[in-house]
């Protein structure tokens, strides 16, 4: 679980998180049958299964946005309005095999 705590309520209309997808590993797109047999099949092992972000507003949820079964490395939030937040909670749980989940940035945008 990650906390952010805001400064001051603000109008956030998009949240993106970056998540472990084991950049490390070489992928290539390829019809060739040969070059598709030495990638490894499926989804990465390191990336997170199921997330929660929850947005806060003086302790009291005002929107909660759920993704399971994510075979995303770059998860957005955009709500069909802007939420008013003071802070955000992250849940995780889950990778496709490694037992140790990692998220790699998160960033939150206002409206300007």
């Amino acid at each position: 679980m990650i906390r952010f705590s805001l400064e001051k309520e603000e109008k956030i209309h998009e949240l993106q998180i970056l998540l472990d997808s084991n950049l490390s590993r070489q992928l290539t797109i390829s019809l060739s049958e040969i070059q598709l047999r030495t990638e490894p099949a499926g989804t990465p092992l390191e990336l997170i299964r199921n997330l929660c972000c929850t947005f806060l507003l003086k302790g009291k949820i005002v929107h909660i946005q759920k993704f399971e079964e994510n075979y995303l490395r770059f998860v957005r939030i955009i709500p069909e309005t802007p939420v008013t937040a003071d802070e955000i909670l992250i849940e995780f749980s889950g990778t496709y095999g490694t037992p140790t989940p990692k998220i790699f940035g998160v960033r939150a945008y206002r409206n300007a």
